[in-house]
């Protein structure tokens, strides 16, 4: 049956979206690529008991892109995220927000490394205008 498939398959569901890749007492476990709708790839990676869990890549659907790491459906440990303005962030999550170390660089090449805490700058910090200039803080 459907919920016993084991191995590597694809679902689809009635929405049009679909799931290609391994699967575990009927759940997604193992490498996959989840596609939406119209067949735009959301998450390519690792999945554990049907969530997110290991190493994958998101597409949000703001033009948000994220790679790196996922626990039980959450960006989770060391991961890179693109804006579309731009922007990246490469550092720690915790359950989807930034936190611990990390560095955020702005499409004008401001920056700031150091403490995020709850997805905030928060702690020890320097930020680094355009014209290279440190302020600690």
């Amino acid at each position: 049956t459907q919920d016993e498939k084991s191995g590597r398959g694809t679902e689809k569901w009635a929405d049009g979206s679909s799931y290609d890749g391994e699967f575990m007492h009927g759940m997604k476990h193992g490498q996959g690529t989840y596609k939406s709708v119209n067949g735009q790839v959301i998450f390519a990676g690792e999945f554990n008991n049907d969530k997110m869990d290991g190493e994958g890549a998101y597409n949000f659907a703001d033009g948000r892109k994220y790679s790196g790491q996922w626990h039980r459906g959450h960006m989770h440990g060391n991961g890179t995220m693109h804006w579309p303005d731009g922007s990246i962030y490469k550092g720690t999550y915790q359950k989807d927000l930034r936190q611990g170390d990390g560095v955020l660089t702005w499409p004008d090449g401001r920056q700031y490394r150091g403490q995020w805490v709850n997805g905030k700058q928060d702690g020890d910090g320097v930020m680094i205008d355009t014209k290279g200039i440190e302020t600690t803080g």
